[in-house]
């Protein structure tokens, strides 16, 4: 697991995942991911494998075991832009959007299918790690 961007000591973002960012208006930010990231599994990130972590983490209700406050809104929308390039666009403007990138994990796609947060008795990811 790895983030797009983790928090230093003094509290500030810096890039983990993310080789560069940019906020292209109030609601919209663009990222693009490093290369030559290779997963335990061997699988390399790339846009489609961030993306499909972002889609199991916006199913859940309430994904983030620290708390609601960690989730992005519902309507956010991620688009694919090119191999190592995503684009985020919320529905409002979220002044925590950089801590909630922190709290997103990014799994390889097998983590997803095989393993994932999920619990098999309940089919909910909620209060189960």
């Amino acid at each position: 697991m790895e983030e797009l961007v983790r928090v230093n000591k003094d509290g500030k973002p810096e890039l983990a995942l993310a080789e560069s960012y940019k906020w292209i208006d109030p609601k919209t930010v663009e990222f693009k991911l490093r290369k030559n990231v290779v997963f335990q599994d061997g699988e390399k990130l790339n846009a489609q494998v961030f993306r499909k972590s972002f889609d199991e983490v916006q199913r859940w209700d309430n994904p983030h075991p620290p708390g609601a406050f960690l989730n992005f809104a519902k309507g956010t929308k991620l688009d694919v832009i090119d191999d190592h390039t995503v684009r985020f666009t919320f529905p409002e403007t979220d002044s925590a959007a950089m801590m909630k990138f922190r709290g997103m994990h990014v799994g390889s796609s097998k983590f997803w299918k095989e393993l994932g947060f999920v619990d098999k008795k309940t089919g909910k990811a909620e209060g189960h790690w």
